[in-house]
């Protein structure tokens, strides 16, 4: 099977679905991650990657502002 895990957000986020992605492919699966580019160097060692541009990240964060 072919599972792609995403997230927008902080280390916190992104760490439980690296351990998800992590047994998923113990099992065999093929797993990649769609998580921000800050992870790049600790998450492309063990697991294929594919990176948020910022323009997204800052779009997610910006939606979170109150408005006036």
């Amino acid at each position: 099977m072919r599972v792609l895990l995403s997230t927008i957000g902080s280390r916190g986020d992104v760490q439980p679905l690296v351990a998800l992605a992590l047994q998923l492919k113990t099992l065999g699966q093929e797993v990649h991650l769609c998580v921000p580019p800050d992870f790049r160097d600790w998450i492309v060692a063990i697991l294929q990657l594919f990176v948020l541009g910022i323009l997204l990240i800052l779009s997610y964060y910006l939606k979170r502002l109150p408005h006036n």
